[in-house]
């Protein structure tokens, strides 16, 4: 069905998790980018507002960027990249217990003894974001908590930042940051935890932040 109209939607927005990991051992209940985007695209195509879509790609595995090219070609070919303004990306965690999900599904750990990535790994982030950007200088690439990433290429916000506050149309709201004193977090304080259970989802993604 067409979308009433713009004002239905001008204070919703809509993000997009599309790691390319979608039916793969990483997500195995996820379904895989191809189905995501196109789903995407027909719901823009019906009159949601282009401009209020964020594109998460989270998380990114710095050894793995080609399936990200790949997601990102296929959101081109579909003109998705060039339609929205935001992208925002988190890079992988490597926590113990997910390193135990890899060692049990017979996958290589990410990071080896660490569960942050190494300067040269982040160092092949920025540079293939760097690319992306010049070929998109519209889009806003943005990362929370991800301080070694360039600034010159990415804008360091809060996953709830002042821009959504203006989407939302809240107004008078505390914008105090990282309230959850996590280091690196630009969060602002209004930002709330929404799951009460506090366990992986159906989707059993073998990375996800919740322990079993």
């Amino acid at each position: 069905q067409i979308l009433d109209s713009y004002d239905t939607f001008k204070n919703i927005i809509l993000h997009c998790t599309c790691t390319s990991y979608g039916g793969s051992i990483l997500e195995p209940n996820v379904p895989a980018y191809p189905i995501q985007l196109n789903q995407l695209k027909k719901l823009i195509d019906s009159g949601f507002p282009a401009e209020n879509v964020v594109l998460r790609i989270d998380p990114i595995i710095p050894d793995n960027l080609d399936s990200v090219k790949n997601m990102l070609d296929y959101a081109e070919n579909l003109n998705i990249l060039q339609s929205i303004n935001r992208i925002k990306i988190s890079v992988f965690d490597d926590y113990k217990h997910v390193k135990e999900r890899f060692t049990i599904a017979g996958l290589q750990t990410v990071y080896a003894e660490k569960f942050y990535p190494s300067f040269q790994q982040m160092d092949n982030v920025n540079a293939f974001f760097k690319i992306l950007k010049s070929r998109f200088p519209h889009l806003e690439i943005s990362c929370c908590a991800e301080p070694y990433l360039n600034k010159q290429i990415f804008k360091h916000t809060g996953c709830i930042s002042e821009d959504d506050l203006k989407i939302f149309g809240l107004n008078n709201t505390s914008t105090s940051i990282n309230p959850q004193n996590r280091k690196g977090c630009l969060c602002l304080d209004c930002k709330t935890e929404l799951l009460c259970s506090k366990h992986r989802c159906a989707h059993k993604c073998l990375y996800c932040y919740w322990r079993d």
